[in-house]
């Protein structure tokens, strides 16, 4: 599937769930149930991969399609920094 065909299913999607814009597991799951039909996790393996389907929400969030609220962009900031001191090489 061409990226630009995978984009606007995306923002269909979030369009129709707009609490997608905050989670990006549910964002894979509902894309993968809603658009690619998957039933249950055996169908998974056949849909696209969550990377994928993730680089087009922020592509669509880049071009400002997608409008994600402060208070998710503070918590994912807040998220990746402490996980960068967990992680980071001594």
């Amino acid at each position: 599937m061409r990226s630009s065909q995978r984009q606007k299913l995306v923002k269909q999607l979030v369009d129709r769930f707009p609490f997608l814009v905050e989670n990006y597991n549910l964002l894979v799951s509902y894309y993968w149930q809603h658009v690619e039909g998957a039933k249950g996790f055996d169908d998974t393996g056949r849909c696209s991969s969550p990377e994928a389907i993730c680089r087009a929400f922020r592509r669509l969030v880049t071009a400002g399609e997608i409008v994600v609220p402060e208070e998710v962009k503070e918590k994912r900031a807040e998220y990746q920094e402490n996980f960068r001191e967990e992680y980071s090489p001594l």
